[in-house]
């Protein structure tokens, strides 16, 4: 009699299917690949690599019955890359930076020389301007109106016929052929004559004689005859050395006075018309 052992001995796990269905799933081709949907004017799609699967076999090898299919292990993560260090780059200077630095100074320098200069030359006007108001001061001074001279008078003064009188003697006295005013008479004709470069002018009867009116008379003679003139009229005399004088006729000796002459009243300005 057989043993147990051979009746009941256990299929091998591969065992369990019919030899025929066995082989006809393990000669069993693949499935065809889908067939890519071609659209008209779309590029051609590009070949798509069918991943590899791992063939689980059919069957477990003896001794690991119904053992769970053991899932190939992770690999560790790769650490990451350490970053490389850059490179220290030298950004270049734009070409004409220098030139353009040197361009902006000189134009800087001029501008300042030049505003130095400005006021260098402002100064110097304004100091010829406060030089030229200190000398205008004195010129403007020295061109102010003078002040008149004070009147010097001589009352009753008697020039004889043929002498002269000079208004630069502070005491007049008759003086033949050296004075400014003469009295002159030919056959009992007489007047008054200027003896030098003196200017002799008349005033009208009536007129009051001052320093004013004898500035101001400019009908200049050399001879003014007595009777010309009346008693209280006056002869302005202008002379060479800037003295104005107003001689005042008083009247004259008598017919029968052994002696010819006039009687004069004399006022003098001693440089009154000097033009200095």
């Amino acid at each position: 009699m057989p043993g147990a052992g051979d009746h009941t001995r256990l299929r091998r796990p591969e065992d369990w299917l019919p030899d025929g269905v066995a082989t006809r799933l393990a000669n069993r081709p693949s499935p065809p690949a889908p067939v890519p949907t071609v659209v008209e004017g779309a590029a051609p799609p590009l070949p798509v690599a069918q991943p590899t699967v791992p063939a689980r076999p059919l069957y477990a090898p003896a001794g690991t019955f119904n053992a769970p299919y053991a899932a190939p292990p992770t690999p560790p993560p790769m650490p990451a890359p350490a970053p490389s260090p850059q490179p220290f780059v030298v950004i270049p200077r734009p070409p004409g930076s220098n030139r353009n630095a040197v361009v902006l100074i000189s134009v800087l320098g001029g501008l300042f020389f030049l505003l130095a200069g400005c006021m260098a030359v402002l100064s110097n006007i304004d100091g010829k301007s406060s030089g030229d108001s200190a000398d205008a001061a004195p010129r403007a001074t020295s061109t102010a109106p003078r002040p008149d001279p004070k009147p010097v008078e001589y009352k009753g003064f008697n020039l004889p016929d043929n002498y002269d009188v000079s208004f630069a003697d502070d005491q007049p006295v008759p003086r033949q052929n050296h004075g400014d005013l003469r009295y002159l008479c030919y056959s009992k004709i007489c007047g008054f004559h200027s003896n030098s470069d003196a200017k002799l002018a008349r005033l009208d009867s009536g007129t009051e004689g001052s320093l004013q009116a004898c500035r101001q008379e400019t009908r200049f003679t050399s001879e003014i005859p007595v009777a010309a003139i009346s008693r209280g009229d006056g002869i302005c005399v202008r002379t060479s050395q800037g003295t104005i004088a107003l001689v005042v006729y008083r009247g004259r000796s008598a017919e029968d006075d052994p002696s010819t002459y006039a009687t004069l009243d004399m006022t003098v300005w001693r440089g009154a018309d000097r033009k200095d």
